[in-house]
């Protein structure tokens, strides 16, 4: 039941985990089971791996750790349809939700938190239009990088690395950032 961690390559492993980790939030926040992983019966297995129940105690363990996530009445979810897994696998695209997910986020409370704060300084820093060069001024690089210092000051990310580490992905400290 052993799946791969892949070997860190290049600069943007942490851009590549950082974003693994953002889509795994919801599973996260909600204890819901994270997605089933899939990996493809053509990859050679690397020398690292971890069980799925090593996956579920570190997941329970992140959850724990999580000092920003969210409490009971901090925001409510407007839950319109459940899509089967079936459908999900089809992947049509087929938005069935007529209204916004969230009918109540208690902002207060969610900037108050200091990394939804810094991600929050992100969020006009990109153009949606796909396929559109970008400029990317100091002040914008400035504010990726408070996000990814608050990021890795928090307790999640900090037993995140221990994992990696025990498992020899990380061989130090300096490994965390530089991957």
């Amino acid at each position: 039941d052993a799946l791969p961690i892949c070997q860190p390559k290049t600069a943007s492993f942490t851009m590549r985990g950082l974003t693994l980790l953002v889509c795994l939030l919801p599973c996260l926040a909600y204890g819901a089971p994270p997605p089933e992983p899939r990996v493809p019966e053509s990859l050679d297995p690397t020398p690292y791996s971890v069980t799925d129940a090593e996956i579920k105690s570190l997941s329970e363990q992140l959850y724990a750790a999580d000092e920003n996530k969210f409490h009971s009445g901090d925001i409510v979810l407007n839950l319109q349809h459940r899509v089967s897994s079936a459908d999900a696998e089809m992947g049509t695209g087929q938005d069935y939700a007529s209204q916004k997910l969230f009918s109540y986020v208690n902002e207060k409370n969610l900037s108050a938190r200091p990394t939804f704060a810094r991600l929050m300084s992100l969020l006009d820093n990109y153009n949606r239009m796909t396929g559109t060069a970008e400029a990317v001024p100091s002040v914008e690089i400035q504010e990726q990088d408070a996000f990814l210092n608050e990021i890795f000051a928090t307790r999640v990310i900090s037993q995140l690395y221990n994992f990696f580490h025990v498992k020899g992905i990380y061989t130090s400290q300096a490994d965390r950032k530089s991957t």
